[in-house]
């Protein structure tokens, strides 16, 4: 259990390494796409996984799912999705990017099972 615990951890830790806790600082810098897919990249492939990237109508439907069918309703949005795949932990990660740059306020945690009915919706393959 211990390692389960600290494999989580680290694997949480490889997306937000530079993330920002709090969103007071209005001078963060942006962090672009590009920046967090490489993050989502090492810290995806470490736990057997990848990362993806969602854009445009893909990203619009993946959110649509996620905001009205996983959970209570939300109102997530972003112009870009990029999503951290892993496996060995059990769970997906999805990052928003909002005028090309981060939402430094909100990172979802997903099980595999919601994410892939979110990514067949957003695919348009019948669930």
């Amino acid at each position: 259990m211990k390692r389960f615990l600290l494999s989580a951890a680290l694997g949480i830790a490889a997306l937000v390494a530079h993330w920002p806790g709090a969103h007071a600082d209005e001078g963060l810098k942006c962090m672009s796409a590009e920046d967090i897919q490489g993050q989502a990249e090492v810290g995806s492939v470490r736990h057997g996984g990848r990362s993806l990237r969602l854009d445009g109508a893909d990203a619009a439907l993946f959110l649509d799912y996620l905001n009205n069918r996983i959970g209570d309703p939300t109102d997530y949005k972003a112009d870009t999705l990029i999503v951290g795949l892993y496996p060995d932990l059990g769970y997906v990660l999805v990052a928003f990017i909002v005028d090309g740059c981060a939402d430094q306020r909100a990172l979802v945690r997903l099980d595999p099972s919601s994410f892939v009915r979110a990514y067949r919706a957003a695919r348009g393959v019948p669930a």
